[in-house]
């Protein structure tokens, strides 16, 4: 396993072979752990790791420098020599709900922010059930920012501080003046990538039936995140956990997807998203 000298990271929550979901460590050559096959190794480095990423959220500011310290240990300290059986190949992982025990979901959008009811996420792959009234419905790729603190009435920096990380999300959206989501339809993940080591810099490509119809840096979809979280926590608690969409809404002129079989999004670092649609 090599990773680069920065030891970038994410965290998954994946299930392999029917198990149960859990936390993974994701590393930067595409291997997992499961944080808590490290729980020997973090104690005997004196480390506070809570048990998965809905809990890590919750103390995000301790909890970070513990999965870096981690992460900098199983790229090649001899502590760790021991861990280094425990990881795995990202491929022998099913996707689960990133963020199973979120409360707010938001999305902004250039006129109004809604509000999403929770049950909207999905796995970032598997196979999505449509309903006759969301066949006309388009895809949109967005970026989600998770907090990892709380916000009330916040300046700009406090809200960009905020921000544990960042993941990739696909939306179907229905068109306007019909309710816009049904259960199932905002696939969030794979991967949430800690702010302190996300390149907002690497281009997200969305494709449509293998149609590549966006390809832009999230950098694009990251602008103004600070501002708008600011002037989101004049009005409204927000808190760890948290998810804000942000991006642009889907071209009418790309096919809705009762028409498609599949759609794709994929960044480098952040993993890939595909849904297949019945």
């Amino acid at each position: 396993m090599i990773l680069a000298a920065a030891h970038p990271f994410g965290l998954a929550t994946v299930t392999a072979y029917g198990s149960p979901s859990f936390t993974a460590l994701i590393l930067d050559d595409e291997a997992a752990v499961a944080l808590t096959a490290l729980t020997g190794l973090a104690a005997r480095m004196g480390l506070a790791v809570p048990p998965g990423l809905s809990e890590a959220l919750t103390v995000w500011d301790n909890a970070l420098p513990a999965l870096t310290a981690l992460v900098s240990a199983l790229a090649g300290d001899d502590i760790a020599i021991g861990h280094r059986g425990d990881i795995v190949p990202t491929a022998l992982l099913t996707p689960a709900l990133l963020l199973p025990g979120t409360r707010q979901i938001l999305r902004l959008r250039e006129q109004r922010t809604e509000c999403l009811p929770v049950t909207v996420q999905a796995a970032a792959g598997g196979i999505v059930r449509l309903v006759p009234q969301m066949r006309a419905a388009r895809a949109s790729l967005c970026l989600a920012a998770v907090l990892g603190r709380a916000l009330y009435r916040a300046e700009p920096d406090a809200a960009q501080a905020a921000i544990a990380g960042w993941a990739l999300a696909l939306e179907l959206v229905m068109p306007q003046g019909n309710v816009s989501h049904a259960p199932g339809t905002l696939a969030l993940g794979p991967y949430l990538v800690p702010a302190s080591c996300a390149d907002l810099g690497v281009e997200a490509v969305l494709g449509l039936m293998g149609r590549r119809v966006l390809a832009a840096p999230l950098s694009h979809f990251a602008q103004g995140a600070a501002a708008s979280l600011a002037t989101l926590s004049q009005g409204m608690l927000l808190t760890p956990g948290d998810v804000i969409l942000m991006g642009p809404d889907a071209a009418q002129d790309w096919p809705t997807i009762g028409e498609l079989d599949v759609i794709e999004a994929v960044a480098p670092g952040f993993g890939r998203l595909r849904l297949s649609l019945q």
